[in-house]
């Protein structure tokens, strides 16, 4: 008994100060996205997708209306915990801005088991994860170090302590610069380097029913859907173009069109920005950010806005 009570403490401490020891700046995001939720504020509409949205788009300038929720390395079972977490504490948004990500997350689903899925969420999709998956799961307060570290790898560290994460993360209304905002990537980076290099989309069986279920609970509580298209940088469009990526995509956007009649879809699919407008293989810099969250603002949120408010 004395040893199981001391196993119980050992990991209530641990879990206790993870936001603490962990100041990988990608983690952060993931330990952290809780505090927008519990914010009491409600809002009109949500923009959910991965840490290419959580960086890339500022709802700071484009209304006040507008909450990131942005889970980096999501896919649709995520994302779909992450909405029924904000409709228990919230009313129901007019519309999400939905991306669903058609690239491999690698290991950050299991990073998301971590650090952002709790018990009750956990049980309630164990059907629905590998062994493996459970396994990161059942460990996560006893080895709570990110498992993209893969030998002298060092991820970038967020230089502020959590407590000023949280506190710009919320003034921001979810957004957060990524921690490559002032770089910028070589015009051949994916050439020489081959990141981000896929020939066919990573769209599992498991990513579809959450999808579904997604779609479902949206449409029980009367909320619009504007399903966001890729953004890519330009060297990576141009090779995605000659594997047929990009067709691939395109094909999958147009089975979602006919199985959803109910979803707005972008008129652009597949946007791309020139390379230097990005600080890494996925997220825009500052400059990028610019452009970005005036496509979000003049492009969606205002038509779609306009279109939703008028009913």
């Amino acid at each position: 008994m004395l040893l199981l009570i001391l196993a119980v403490l050992t990991e209530w401490f641990v879990y206790s100060i993870r936001p603490i020891l962990i100041d990988d700046f990608w983690n952060k995001f993931i330990i952290n996205e809780h505090y927008l939720i519990d914010m009491p504020k409600d809002y009109e509409y949500l923009i959910m997708g991965n840490s290419v949205h959580k960086t890339g788009i500022n709802p700071t300038d484009v209304s006040d209306k507008i909450l990131n929720l942005g889970l980096p390395g999501s896919k649709p079972l995520g994302l779909y915990i992450m909405l029924k977490r904000y409709l228990r504490r919230h009313r129901p948004p007019r519309a999400i801005f939905l991306y669903v990500d058609p690239e491999p997350v690698y290991e950050s689903f299991l990073v998301i088991l971590r650090y952002f899925v709790n018990d009750p969420e956990f049980i309630s999709v164990w059907n629905d994860l590998t062994w493996e998956e459970r396994r990161v799961f059942v460990m996560r307060y006893w080895a709570s170090l990110d498992l993209r570290q893969v030998g002298l790898v060092v991820r970038d560290r967020y230089p502020q302590n959590n407590k000023v994460f949280i506190e710009n993360m919320k003034r921001n209304n979810g957004y957060m610069p990524s921690a490559t905002f002032d770089k910028v990537i070589a015009d051949d980076h994916f050439s020489k380097t081959k990141e981000r290099c896929s020939h066919k989309l990573a769209i599992t069986k498991r990513d579809m029913k959450y999808f579904d279920k997604f779609v479902k609970l949206a449409a029980s509580n009367n909320i619009k859907i504007v399903f966001l298209g890729l953004i890519l940088p330009k060297e990576l469009h141009d090779i995605f173009e000659k594997t047929g990526f990009n067709n691939d995509y395109l094909t999958f956007i147009k089975v979602l069109k006919l199985k959803y009649p109910d979803i707005y879809f972008v008129e652009q699919p597949i946007l791309y920005l020139e390379n230097k407008y990005f600080g890494d293989q996925l997220h825009v810099n500052k400059n990028g950010i610019i452009i970005y969250t005036e496509y979000f603002k003049n492009q969606l949120f205002v038509p779609y806005s306009s279109l939703f408010e008028s009913k």
